[in-house]
């Protein structure tokens, strides 16, 4: 292959349609993205919930007596459905098709891995509700969740792991404007990617517009709203089986995010400030890759 071949490959760009450009990069669409990212997020955190706190923690991220009277141990829970999933019944389809992912969760059994990775599940699925609900690096977090969802499939328990998943690959496929009505406004400016380093990790005399000081107060307010939003986004998990279904919860969380967001939009334009980073940085780029907020 000669040294232009490889040079206009290099410089080959394909173009997306303009209906994938307005819907994975437009900022407007943030606002839809919200009902599907806070859904999702929603999903995750009640699963996750359970297997941490009260009596349904127990065989997951406790010990005690479960409700058959019987005393298990943290782990238990998942070590019983590895053992389920892994099971080759004499007649009939086993819950695993792949022989290499029953002998993955039979070496996990072996090795008695139930003991830490059910924390890793029951914490990993809190967390990325959490980052979810509030637009925390939305697409790690959407990516996070699709790789649970796919091992809950390989290990053949469908349930609603199939809508999740299908949800995940949406906000992954829209990391840039998933979370604008969220966390990632000020998150994505700020960190920016391993192919183009945000404002944080610019030069100091490359920054133009607010003093430092505007700055930091700027994100001082944001991240502090955003800290109330999460505990309000955990109460209502906490108490959602005694004060609301899981319809009013998800409302109730959409109120949450949306609120939050209005009050540091507000609080700002009120003190004078700008936000702590612009957010046209993350979402501008080359033609076809963003499109200006």
């Amino acid at each position: 292959m000669t040294t232009d071949t490889m040079r206009a490959l290099r410089e080959q760009r394909f173009e997306d349609p303009r209906p994938a450009r307005f819907l994975f990069n437009a900022p407007v669409m943030g606002f839809l993205w919200l009902f599907v990212r806070v859904f999702l997020g929603w999903q995750w955190l009640t699963s996750g919930w359970h297997k941490v706190y009260g009596d349904s923690a127990i065989g997951w991220t406790r010990d005690g007596t479960n409700a058959q009277g019987k005393f298990v141990h943290a782990g238990d829970s998942i070590l019983g459905f590895w053992n389920r999933a892994a099971a080759v019944p004499e007649q009939g389809m086993p819950p695993i098709t792949y022989d290499w992912y029953r002998g993955f969760i039979q070496y996990m059994i072996d090795h008695r891995w139930n003991g830490w990775m059910t924390y890793v599940i029951a914490y990993g699925e809190v967390l990325v509700g959490v980052a979810l609900i509030v637009g925390a690096c939305t697409g790690l977090a959407a990516f996070f969740g699709a790789t649970m969802n796919m091992n809950y499939l390989l290990a053949g328990s469908a349930s609603t792991n199939p809508v999740l998943f299908f949800c995940a690959l949406l906000m992954i496929l829209a990391w840039k404007t998933a979370g604008y009505i969220g966390l990632d406004r000020w998150l994505l400016p700020a960190l920016g990617t391993p192919w183009q380093p945000g404002q944080l990790f610019t030069p100091q005399r490359a920054r133009r517009g607010a003093t430092l000081a505007d700055r930091a107060t700027a994100f001082a307010i944001a991240l502090a709203v955003w800290i109330l939003a999460a505990c309000v986004v955990v109460f209502i998990a906490a108490k959602g089986d005694v004060l609301w279904d899981l319809k009013a919860g998800y409302v109730l969380e959409l109120l949450t995010v949306t609120a939050a967001f209005s009050v540091i939009d507000f609080a700002l334009s009120r003190l004078g400030l700008e936000p702590p980073f612009r957010p046209s940085r993350v979402y501008a780029g080359r033609p076809g890759t963003g499109v200006r907020a």
